[in-house]
């Protein structure tokens, strides 16, 4: 923009100058709309008064004309940088052949992508070319490829993949099964490029594990046969036949596999009691009870068991010489259980006949203030015992 306008400066001052003193035009100039103008040189009059130059160009010898700088060169009327432009490499005209580039005014081959690097008049992939291995002109020897930039051994045959510095079979190898470094187990073995297990006597392999088709219910029998799982139990495999186990407190009873074990014999069932058919039984004073899965006897109110055996029943505390009131309480000598309490009532009818007593004779301690009151005569004629209230003697033992 300041060359323009350094341009319309200088055209304005030569314009003015070009005047004469009579105020006609000098020698070289012509009148341009009043004004003195030098057709050859002026950008806003070049050649005659209608033509103006365009931007970047100036009028030389009266033709608008485009002035490169120092580093450019006019080509077909463009400025262009020779030591770069395609189609003007180092000179007008001089274009660079498709797939090169112009450097420092020389078309030259472009690399890229896998063949990144010129070896000669070639592109090449210095990782896999046998001519070019890892540099230029590195070639490698017959039987050898290139891989990874490296010269390595060709593998062929049984053994087409090679494996770091060892030719393999990836479907049989198990260092390398598969692929290169994918090793195998212990216990496994490599088969068409899958880790296998080797299964040892007795097992079999089902897809890739082993298993022992005796006991296995995943396999019972053969690779194929899984046994069901019937309500409340759990499958077992026998001698490689599917069966079943019931589970926690359940029982098959009614043999049927249908609805498994269909019966709980740890509930309070009377027929089934702990077992398939366990029945409870109930004693005397008593009825029968079944409580996770064990046998029992709930005595009768003012019972209570006493005995070792279910059947046996329940005791009457109230009235039992060996049970008076809790079980175990005996009572001794000549009391009575009455109520639950063990009570003296007087001699033992051995006792008295061991005395020889008579109906007047034989009087125990008299706990009243009567001396006739409260005793006990044996009746040798009746074979009884009487107690002695004053003169009633009808209390009969």
């Amino acid at each position: 923009m300041k060359r323009e306008i350094l341009v319309i400066l200088a055209a304005t001052a030569l314009a003015a100058s070009a005047c004469s003193d009579s105020g006609g035009c000098l020698e070289g100039y012509e009148t341009c709309e009043g004004v003195c103008t030098d057709y050859l040189t002026n950008p806003f009059h070049c050649g005659d008064c209608e033509t103006t130059c365009g931007l970047g160009e100036t009028c030389v010898d009266g033709t608008c004309t485009v002035v490169c700088d120092s580093d450019s060169t006019l080509c077909g009327g463009a400025c262009v940088d020779t030591d770069t432009n395609l189609d003007h490499c180092g000179a007008c005209d001089s274009a660079c052949p498709a797939g090169e580039v112009c450097v420092d005014g020389t078309c030259e081959l472009v690399c890229g992508g896998s063949t990144d690097t010129l070896c000669g008049d070639a592109c090449v992939d210095l990782s896999r070319n046998p001519l070019h291995c890892g540099a230029c002109d590195n070639a490698c020897a017959a039987g050898e490829i290139c891989s990874s930039g490296s010269c390595v051994l060709s593998c062929g045959g049984s053994t087409p993949t090679r494996c770091s510095d060892a030719c393999v079979d990836t479907n049989t190898n198990p260092l390398h099964c598969g692929a290169c470094d994918n090793a195998c187990a212990a216990g496994e073995v490599c088969d068409t490029g899958s880790c296998v297990p080797y299964c040892s006597t007795g097992l079999t392999d089902c897809s890739g594990s082993c298993f022992d088709l005796d006991i296995d219910p995943g396999h019972c029998g053969d690779c194929d046969t899984s046994c069901a799982t019937p309500t409340n139990a759990a499958p077992v495999c026998v001698a490689g036949t599917c069966d079943f186990v019931c589970t926690g407190t359940f029982e098959d009873c009614n043999v049927d596999v249908s609805d498994g074990c269909e019966l709980d014999v740890g509930a309070a069932d009377l027929a089934n009691c702990g077992a398939c058919g366990a029945v409870c039984e109930t004693g005397v004073f008593s009825s029968p009870d079944c409580t996770a899965g064990v046998c029992s006897i709930v005595c009768d109110t003012g019972y209570d068991f006493c005995a070792t055996d279910l059947m046996d029943g329940c005791t009457d505390l109230l009235t039992d010489l060996l049970n008076c009131g809790t079980c175990g309480t005996a009572c001794t000598g000549d009391e009575l259980c009455i109520s639950g309490s063990c009570i003296d009532l007087g001699p033992t009818l051995t006792e008295i006949t061991g005395a020889t007593a008579t109906e007047n004779t034989w009087l125990r301690t008299n706990p009243y203030t009567d001396k006739h009151d409260g005793g006990w005569v044996y009746s040798s004629s009746e074979d009884a015992i009487y107690s002695i209230y004053g003169n009633d003697l009808s209390a009969r033992r």
